[in-house]
């Protein structure tokens, strides 16, 4: 970069230079109403030329490296800001500044300035102004903008999983019978959460992470349409979540409780994997009978505690003295929340326990 500035600097500030001398004679010539001759002589016209040539192109030449690593450190911070920008905000602001660009042509046109410089500078502003505030407006209004970018309704739906949902692993079970269709967002704030448990040195942690590694690699072997964002946000790693999912219009799959509060106050759309799987379960009314397998006692006295083989939690009045045994229990009550079902139930004294 360097280089290539120091060898087109010379001639680039010695067009400046000349250029600089042909707007100016111009603008005498225009206002002051001389002709070229009485300006300049012949004599001095190669005079004139050649140091508007030389004496820019020389300052230019001297100042090329300073110049290079200005423009070479701009357009990296300015490469480093778009690539963080999310594709809504892109298309937003593009689609401003064009707004703006066609405003301000609009108003350089209602408006005819005969003074060639006091136009020029004029007309710099406007558009630089209405450009500017183009952009501004698309990007306070991104809210309230709805774009797809998922390629139309044969793409489906855009998820974003969180870490809570790749170490519980049940996902891919979902994905893969058809109930989640669409592209997967993975965020590096989730990549690099994994990536820390990984390194933990808790031994539960460590295998939490490499847990959630591994179905992440599952799925994009099962042919997953899996996406990696690396755009940054501010704050926790359930705002940046929260944020991603507004800037890609997507629903956000979790476990989590916290962020499951987050996201209804946001305004964003939640997908609860424990609600689903509280939704396949079976029905179970207060009255049903079943058959329970006492396994320990509960906190209260007189209780038992049982388990389905998902897990489920039994709470039954009368089994702490059937600890170890089979019971017929009546269902009392049944207690549903995002966290999992609790069932209560009563052990019918009609048929008691069995070995």
């Amino acid at each position: 970069m360097k280089r290539l500035f120091k060898i087109i600097s010379f001639p680039l500030g010695a067009a400046c230079g000349i250029g600089l001398v042909f707007f100016l004679i111009d603008f005498i010539r225009n206002y002051y109403e001389v002709t070229l001759a009485d300006i300049i002589t012949e004599t001095g016209v190669g005079v004139i030329f050649g140091a508007a040539a030389i004496i820019p192109g020389v300052i230019f030449f001297i100042f090329s490296d300073k110049f290079a690593e200005f423009i070479s450190r701009s357009i990296a911070r300015t490469e480093k800001r778009i690539s963080k920008m999310p594709t809504k905000d892109l298309i937003l602001c593009l689609i401003g500044l064009v707004l703006g660009l066609v405003i301000a042509f609009l108003i350089a046109q209602a408006f005819q300035i005969t003074s060639p410089l006091i136009s020029t500078i004029i007309n710099l502003l406007l558009y630089l102004s209405c450009g500017i505030l183009g952009i501004r407006v698309a990007l306070a209004r991104r809210d309230e903008v709805k774009i797809d970018l998922t390629g139309g309704e044969g793409a489906g739906a855009v998820y974003i999983p969180d870490s809570s949902v790749l170490i519980d692993g049940r996902i891919a079970d979902v994905i893969q019978t058809g109930f989640l269709t669409g592209t997967f967002i993975i965020s590096q704030a989730v990549v690099n959460e994994l990536k820390r448990l990984t390194e933990s040195e808790d031994v539960l942690k460590r295998a939490r992470g490499r847990r959630g590694m591994d179905l992440l690699a599952r799925l994009q072997e099962s042919g997953v349409v899996i996406q990696f964002d690396s755009t940054e946000y501010d704050g926790d790693i359930d705002n940046r979540l929260l944020k991603l999912a507004k800037a890609k219009g997507a629903a956000i799959i979790t476990n989590d409780y916290n962020l499951n509060k987050l996201a209804h106050a946001g305004g964003v759309k939640i997908l609860n994997l424990n609600d689903l799987s509280n939704a396949v379960k079976p029905v179970l009314l207060p009255g049903e009978e079943l058959s329970l397998q006492i396994v320990r006692e509960g906190k209260e006295p007189g209780q038992g505690v049982a388990y389905f083989e998902d897990g489920t939690m039994i709470v039954v009045e009368g089994g702490r003295s059937l600890v170890g045994q089979s019971a017929e229990c009546i269902v009392t009550s049944v207690l549903q929340t995002s966290a999992g079902r609790m069932i209560f139930a009563k052990v019918n004294q009609n048929t008691g326990g069995t070995e």
